[in-house]
Order: C-alpha cells, then sequence, then structure tokens
C-alpha cells in the first residue's frame, strides 16, 4: 500500500508519494479536515492513526502525530497506548504489565511522558524513515 497525493496549482500538478509500506497493512480508512489527514491503519491487536498536515510553503504534507493503541501478547502483557506528537516530541504512553515473572509489577499499568529530540521534521515523501525512528521508541 501505498500514500500518494496529487496537489494542483496554477502550473498544473504534481505527486507526492513513498515507497511500499508494510505498516498500513489492514481496514485502512483516511479522513480528511481542512489541510490535515488522518490514515487509520487497523490489524487484529492493534489500531494506528498517522496525521499529516499540509505545508504550503514546502509544499508536501508534515507527519505531526502518531497514536497506537494494542492489545498485547495473548495475556495482554505491553497492551496499552502510545502517542507521539512528531513537531514537539513528546510521547505520551499508558501500558500495561503481566510479567508473572515479576509480582511487583504484574497486572500493573505504566504511565509516561517522555521528550524526544526530534532529527528531523518527517513528511509524507520519508513516512518509511518516521515509522523506522517512531519504532525504536515505542519498543523501549
Amino acid at each position: 500500500m501505498r500514500l500518494f497525493a496529487a496537489i494542483s496549482g496554477p502550473k498544473g500538478y504534481r505527486s507526492i508519494t513513498h515507497g511500499d509500506l508494510e505498516y498500513l497493512d489492514c481496514c485502512n480508512r483516511i479522513e480528511q479536515k481542512g489541510a490535515v489527514i488522518k490514515v487509520y491503519s487497523n490489524g487484529m491487536r492493534y489500531f494506528e492513526n498517522y496525521t499529516f498536515r499540509y505545508n504550503k510553503t514546502t509544499s508536501t504534507f508534515d507527519f505531526i502525530g502518531y497514536d497506537n493503541e494494542s492489545f498485547g501478547n495473548a495475556v495482554n502483557d505491553g497492551a496499552g497506548t502510545h502517542s507521539i506528537n512528531m513537531l514537539t516530541g513528546t510521547h505520551i504512553g499508558h501500558i500495561y504489565h503481566a510479567d508473572r515473572n515479576n509480582p511487583e509489577t504484574e497486572g500493573q499499568a505504566e504511565d509516561f511522558t517522555r521528550k524526544y529530540k526530534m532529527p528531523k521534521r518527517f513528511t509524507l515523501s520519508d513516512f518509511p524513515a518516521a515509522m523506522k525512528w517512531i519504532e525504536g521508541k515505542v519498543t523501549q
């Protein structure tokens, strides 16, 4: 699956796309409100949302937000939510722990807020690189 944008202007139109993705695989839908586009990707045990905003200055779509909800493994270990503001680098999470080998944390949820220095401003054109960066953050 690929995300694709056609942008019209006084000199015709141009397109923006990126390489194949493994992230958008099932039950997808897109919503648009003004210059903001939300892409929803739903799987068997997770939901992911990607938010893009059209940038008139650069004529591209900036990747501005990532949200996910996961049901974790069979005993729900790792279930929870992640929300990353791609403009500010703020990561808010709520993760459930079902580690039967550690009775002190079994059945407890961890709430956290982390702040990252963003390596760059990601766009639709380099969306796979953004997802690779995000993958490293949500698995910490």
